[in-house]
């Protein structure tokens, strides 16, 4: 693989890898969770109507279907691939639109939501979020502010003993420094109360790529 590889953990502890390979199209190889099992090996993703580039993001929604987020080679457009639960096709490619140089992250929640996130070349962070649960579409791009550079890292942390529902964090470079958004969204008697966004610095000194 000429590109970095993204790497997901589903509901049920299979481990997917997704990769773009020399022939510019996308690969997966993924890992059962069962004592002894193999990896199965690379395999063509089909049916991707483009060619692509770059380092993909996957991520398992709560319905179990795997969506895998990767940018168009010819114009840069970014393109989601999804495969329902419990079969080993891939859904036709959809293209999300935009003119992008850096790659994606992607992350779901327990409430049926899919998010991906993206940095322009103006260096403005951009979102997008699908209510995979309740049938509705992309929502379109939101602008969520300036000045930042590279590939945003993402993580989402489901706990439904505690009081929240989800919490994720979005990890990517601003102005040279590591900065991290927190999201919290809390659920009491299965009512949503609150969603936080809290920015942190985590310093350093980064170019971002």
């Amino acid at each position: 693989m000429p590109n970095d590889i993204a790497a997901g953990v589903g509901g049920g502890g299979t481990i997917k890898l997704i990769g773009v390979a020399n022939n510019s199209e996308l690969y997966q190889d993924s890992l059962a969770p069962t004592a002894g099992a193999a990896w199965t090996g690379w395999s063509r993703i089909t049916p991707v109507s483009a060619t692509v580039t770059g380092t993909p993001a996957t991520v398992q929604d709560s319905n179990g279907v795997w969506h895998v987020f990767v940018r168009d080679y010819d114009n840069g457009a970014l393109l989601e691939d999804t495969q329902p639960p419990g079969t080993t096709t891939w859904n036709a490619d959809t293209s999300l639109g935009g003119t992008w140089i850096y790659n994606p992250a992607a992350q779901a929640d327990a409430r049926d939501l899919t998010y991906v996130w993206i940095v322009g070349t103006g260096g403005d962070l951009y979102s997008d979020g699908n209510g995979t649960g309740t049938g509705n579409g992309w929502a379109g791009w939101a602008d969520d502010g300036a000045g930042y550079v590279g590939a945003p890292g993402s993580s989402t942390y489901w706990n439904a003993s505690s009081s929240y529902s989800w919490r994720n964090s979005l990890v990517l470079t601003k102005s040279g420094t590591i900065e991290a958004i927190n999201g919290l969204r809390a659920v009491v008697a299965d009512i949503e109360v609150a969603y936080h966004l809290i920015w942190n610095s985590l310093d350093g000194s980064f170019a971002g790529s």
